[in-house]
């Protein structure tokens, strides 16, 4: 399946220190209005928009001034799957999380980052946003909509995964759970001082994963390579290939899937001997700029899963 991924605004009511954004971008010239996405989508056949899913992202998207007309919309032109990317906390907005499912959204992916408000709010540096968040995903499970959560890993919470998926697991927070490592670009690339080591990082995902499985939760890696995810190889996100991702914001439309790999992922030459090096995206590329490929071990034999 396609997915089209519409930047509503670039706008956010969190200020998260490891947030891949410019700040330069978050504000009111970055809202895309409603009539371009009308525009844009109307030029789309309709076989090619019944195989595709529409995930609304930001930014912010619920900051958009229309968004529930928005989702209106795409719902009434054909689109079967929309998404909506959000930190949920929806404090001082008119809408609700059943106004949202009202309006068609079908899933959700919310921004968790902790199993505390200290540990959560270090992160987003936003007062109150743990429980307006947790809150809102108690909704959200009342309603029985799918929800995953992302979880940004960092200093902040690496020691604390296996809690996370605990928490989330015993209030039934979500379906999954991706851990997503740290793309250092934006207000991250001022924060180097948050970022683990990517080994580690994976370490601590492969030690959620089996608290996970107890609890019937799904557990994806994101922008860690397969040979740091050995044994866990199911678990790594890019192994569900997506056929086509365009990104649709104010500056117009983008092939994200080609630009990802040709220009943000990176392999050095090692990485050739990898038995994973055809599926593998490697690391974000400025982590080995700064860091290093020395934690990065081609693997050349894998044991059979049971």
């Amino acid at each position: 399946m396609n997915v089209l991924d519409i930047k509503l605004t670039y706008k956010c009511n969190n200020r998260c220190s490891l947030c891949c954004q410019d700040d330069e971008i978050k504000n009111n010239k970055s809202t895309l209005a409603g009539s371009t996405i009308y525009e844009y989508i109307k030029k789309m056949p309709l076989d090619e928009i019944e195989n595709t899913k529409v995930v609304l992202t930001g930014g912010e998207p619920t900051l958009h001034p229309n968004i529930l007309e928005i989702i209106k919309m795409l719902r009434g032109e054909g689109f079967k799957a929309i998404q909506l990317q959000s930190n949920l906390t929806l404090k001082s907005l008119a809408i609700g999380t059943e106004d949202l499912v009202n309006a068609g959204i079908t899933s959700f992916g919310i921004s968790l980052h902790g199993c505390t408000a200290e540990m959560h709010e270090s992160f987003t540096n936003t007062k109150g946003s743990f429980t307006n968040t947790v809150n809102n995903l108690i909704k959200l499970s009342q309603l029985g909509i799918p929800v995953a959560l992302n979880c940004v890993i960092s200093k902040y919470n690496i020691n604390n995964l296996s809690d996370i998926v605990t928490f989330a697991a015993k209030k039934h927070l979500a379906d999954s759970i991706q851990f997503a490592f740290i793309h250092i670009t934006g207000r991250a690339d001022k924060h180097h001082n948050l970022i683990p080591t990517i080994s580690s990082a994976a370490g601590a995902v492969q030690k959620a994963v089996v608290i996970a499985n107890r609890f019937g939760i799904d557990i994806k890696s994101e922008a860690i390579p397969f040979c740091l995810m050995h044994g866990f190889e199911r678990n790594v996100a890019e192994l569900e290939k997506l056929s086509y991702i365009t990104i649709l914001d104010k500056t117009g439309a983008m092939n994200f899937s080609e630009h990802r790999e040709e220009s943000l992922k990176t392999k050095c030459e090692v990485c050739k001997q990898c038995l994973f090096y055809s599926m593998c995206e490697g690391p974000w590329a400025e982590y080995p700029q700064l860091f290093g490929w020395e934690e990065f071990i081609p693997v050349r034999s894998v044991k059979p899963y049971a």
